[in-house]
C-alpha cells in the first residue's frame, strides 16, 4: 500500500472505532457512547423520567413547569435541588400531597438517572486531559496577524 492508501485504512479505523485525535480509550475497548451530545441528552431524559412518573398527579403540568423551572439552572444532584423545588411549588399553590409524590418521583429518578455519574460530568470526554495536552504539544506557533488600518498609523 502507499502512502494515501495507508492514511484513508487508517481515518476509517480512527471513525469505526470512535477514536478522538488518534488517542485510544484509557480503560481498553471504545465506549459505545458519544460525548458531544451527552449532556442535553441526559438532561431530556432527566426531564422526561420525571414527568412520567408524576403522570397520575391532578396537578401534573404545574408540577412539571415547577421541576422544569428548577431544573434548568440547577443540577438534580444538586443538595439544594429539593428544597428549591419544593419552594417552586410552594409558590405554585400545588397541595402537600402532590408536593410529596413529586419529592419520591425525585428521589427515584436521581436513582436512576445518575448511573455511578454526577449530571453536570455528562457530556465531558473522558480523556480531556490527554486531549489538552495533545493540544499543547503543537510543534507551530499560531502566527498573529496585524490588522488592517487602511494605511494609517
Amino acid at each position: 500500500m502507499d502512502n494515501n492508501e495507508k492514511l484513508l485504512v487508517e481515518a476509517v479505523q480512527g471513525l469505526l472505532h470512535g477514536s478522538l485525535l488518534g488517542i485510544k480509550e484509557l480503560h481498553g475497548e471504545p465506549k459505545d457512547h458519544e460525548h458531544s451530545h451527552n449532556q442535553q441528552f441526559a438532561w431530556s431524559n432527566i426531564q422526561e423520567a420525571f414527568a412520567t412518573k408524576i403522570l397520575d398527579s391532578a396537578f401534573y403540568d404545574s408540577v412539571r413547569s415547577a421541576f422544569t423551572a428548577v431544573h434548568s439552572h440547577k443540577y438534580i444532584d444538586d443538595p439544594k435541588f429539593a428544597p428549591a423545588f419544593m419552594a417552586e411549588m410552594r409558590s405554585r399553590a400545588i397541595p402537600t400531597t402532590d408536593q410529596e409524590k413529586a419529592i419520591e418521583a425525585l428521589k427515584t429518578v436521581v436513582k436512576e438517572a445518575l448511573d455511578q455519574k454526577d449530571e453536570r460530568s455528562k457530556g465531558w470526554s473522558e480523556n480531556l486531559d490527554e486531549i489538552a495536552k495533545r493540544m499543547q504539544d503543537l510543534e507551530s506557533e499560531p502566527e498573529s496577524n496585524k490588522p488592517f488600518t487602511g494605511g494609517m498609523p
